[in-house]
């Protein structure tokens, strides 16, 4: 993954229009087997929660793919959940553009 530094987080924030809350996560995905062996692909990523697991806008989503197209990066929805004392849960996940 290409590096995100702290300049474009601060961007993202702003356009946001709100608190930014970041975690890193990652996905494991069986790749093969070989000689009896188990090898593992794990994909890590950045999660980004915006405010109090706020949906972003379409134009809000737009600029910052604008941001992250810069780093060869872009943004994708990662969880849209709903929980019965929270109500909708969404969060956003960075990752490599190819």
């Amino acid at each position: 993954m290409e590096r995100l530094n702290l300049n474009r987080l601060l961007k993202i924030q702003e356009i946001a229009e709100c608190e930014v809350e970041i975690c890193a996560d990652n996905v494991t995905k069986e790749l093969d087997t070989f000689n009896n062996e188990k090898y593992e692909n794990v994909v890590s990523f950045v999660e980004l929660r915006f405010g109090y697991w706020r949906m972003l806008t379409e134009e809000q989503l737009e600029q910052i793919h604008e941001v992250l197209q810069e780093r060869f990066l872009k943004m994708e929805l990662w969880m849209d959940d709903w929980d019965e004392d929270c109500g909708r849960k969404v969060s956003y996940r960075i990752i490599d553009k190819y």
